[in-house]
């Protein structure tokens, strides 16, 4: 069984939410990319110059929209501490979330885990490739039963190590 247990550090969460800022700005991006592609060629199919004019407002306004978040995402506050305590035991991940008022607990199967990318401080375990909220935060300095070698041989081969840049 390994084990990690506490309340992760202001400056990882800081780090987190930034991730999580930049997968939902590129989100958004991708998908008014494909909005606006598919109503400029519904509008030029039908020779429609208002409908062209209004994909062009619409196109203007969502990116308003992504400038208004990345500017308000900028500064980013902790209302609350991450408290967890994650177990990983017998294939499956078991994740108590004591920050949250009612304690949900979530499990994962280790298969699900696409990757692990070590931080140096943390290891951020993806359980889906671009959904960064689904993902699992291991702070090392809260591990409080196994050991660092016994979750890199777990997930072997799916570790990517990050430079860390202060």
């Amino acid at each position: 069984m390994i084990r990690f247990c506490g309340k992760i550090k202001n400056q990882i969460q800081i780090k987190i939410l930034n991730l999580y800022s930049k997968q939902a700005t590129i989100m958004f991006v991708v998908l008014g990319v494909i909005l606006e592609t598919l109503g400029i060629s519904v509008a030029i199919g039908f020779n429609e110059k208002n409908m062209l004019l209004e994909f062009f407002i619409f196109g203007l306004i969502i990116i308003v929209f992504i400038v208004i978040f990345i500017l308000t995402n900028r500064k980013t506050k902790i209302k609350i501490e991450w408290d967890f305590d994650i177990i990983i035991e017998n294939e499956m991940i078991t994740i108590n979330c004591r920050h949250q008022i009612n304690g949900v607990i979530a499990t994962k199967p280790i298969k699900k885990i696409k990757k692990v990318v070590d931080f140096g401080e943390y290891y951020y375990l993806y359980v889906c490739r671009w959904d960064a909220s689904n993902g699992i935060i291991c702070q090392k300095d809260l591990l409080i039963e196994g050991s660092l070698e016994e979750f890199e041989k777990l997930f072997e081969g799916k570790i990517q190590r990050k430079e860390i840049t202060k």
